[in-house]
């Protein structure tokens, strides 16, 4: 079978209906379905909890509640079928974080790497690292991806130093915008601006 953009967004889609797991050293990667309220009713709490503990997933600044959680889940990962996220379960059954790929192109051999989050203390010390590698052999495997790149707060340096121990390198530094509206605060990537407040680091993992 000949491995395309549509190739790739029914493999995603039958994850997303059928609950699809994939297989960690200590636990599994559990997708989001389309039918999460109902066979993960606990989703958009730990996510909403997770988000608020954690700020330093994104620099966004708004007001952070299930029901948001919730609509963003069904907009930006069921809605979207290039993309998907899975929460991350330990081997003691408990979700501990969640991890994400979006934008795969086998005809260039690309995907990026988005959400990834500890949420949760757990046994497992290595749960994360061993999410982010099988990530990125699944989706080597699945769609013959080479390349997958991630972006990452240029100052979040744990986040970073774990990227680094997975084998993914740094490409570069992309600066942020402030845009504030409506009591708000989002960034986007602006390379005209010289001294950004915050910037985001450009990393990439060439298999």
């Amino acid at each position: 079978m000949t491995m395309n953009v549509d190739y790739c967004k029914d493999v995603l889609k039958r994850y997303k209906e059928e609950g699809i797991c994939i297989e960690l050293k200590q636990g599994s990667l559990v997708p989001i379905t389309y039918d999460f309220e109902d066979s993960m009713p606990e989703c958009a709490a730990l996510l909403s909890k997770w988000r608020i503990e954690n700020p330093s997933l994104s620099p966004a600044e708004f007001v952070v509640t299930e029901k948001r959680t919730t609509a963003w889940i069904e907009k930006a990962i069921l809605n979207n079928p290039n993309r998907i996220l899975f929460m991350i379960k330990d081997d003691n059954q408990r979700y501990v974080g969640h991890i994400g790929i979006s934008n795969i192109d086998p005809t260039k051999g690309k995907a990026r790497l988005d959400s990834v989050m500890r949420g949760e203390t757990t046994t497992c010390k290595t749960i994360m690292r061993d999410s982010i590698e099988t990530l990125v052999h699944w989706c080597s495997t699945n769609f013959g991806v080479t390349r997958i790149d991630l972006v990452v707060l240029s100052d979040n340096e744990r986040a970073i130093r774990l990227y680094r121990n997975c084998g993914f390198v740094s490409d570069g530094i992309l600066p942020l915008k402030k845009i504030q509206e409506n009591g708000e605060i989002n960034w986007i990537e602006d390379a005209t601006i010289k001294k950004p407040e915050k910037s985001y680091l450009h990393m990439e993992y060439i298999l």
